[in-house]
């Protein structure tokens, strides 16, 4: 992917948020590669099938991947408790944001949300925290209520999902865009 105003000012490469275990890798082997001034015979730092990787958009966490990602379970698991506790706080400031009309504050806890969500491989809530980001950009009230509630249902989602010790206890419902 090219972004044209790092490079205006002069950087070499990019890496865009989440940066992810095999993304970090591809770029520390282009930098080394480049560094060497050789691209012949360099050895592949990152999996192979990076571009291949697919997630499984209908789990609430790509837990074998996260794993890869974080390095041990115990850490997942650490690390995901503490996301939830963070969570279930922004979504009662959210709520109380939302009252106020303050979309700043919907904004930016959408952005932390999305940004944990995605590091975590929680997609599907990275997704729709996303979304509602998007959104408090329009300050379209009813359109951000109800994205706020998808983001509560996907919460929700990923929560009984990690209680459940990683088994789908809940169907997924489709969510409108």
């Amino acid at each position: 992917m090219e972004f044209p105003l790092p490079k205006e000012a002069g950087m070499d490469d990019v890496l865009t948020k989440p940066i992810g275990r095999d993304a970090l890798l591809a770029g520390v082997d282009r930098w080394l590669t480049s560094s060497r001034g050789s691209q012949a015979g360099s050895s592949s730092l990152a999996s192979p099938d990076v571009a291949n990787t697919l997630h499984d958009k209908t789990i609430p966490l790509d837990y074998r991947v996260a794993i890869e990602e974080f390095g041990n379970i115990g850490l997942v698991q650490e690390i995901l408790a503490q996301f939830i506790d963070t969570v279930e706080r922004q979504i009662e400031d959210m709520r109380a944001a939302l009252a106020r009309l303050d979309m700043e504050t919907l904004r930016r806890d959408a952005h932390a949300i999305k940004g944990g969500a995605g590091t975590l491989e929680a997609k599907p809530l990275a997704q729709v925290a996303g979304r509602m980001e998007d959104l408090c950009k329009t300050h379209h009230v009813d359109a951000i209520a109800s994205a706020l509630e998808h983001v509560v249902a996907e919460f929700v989602r990923l929560r009984a999902y990690a209680a459940s010790g990683f088994q789908e206890p809940l169907v997924r419902e489709a969510c409108p865009p």
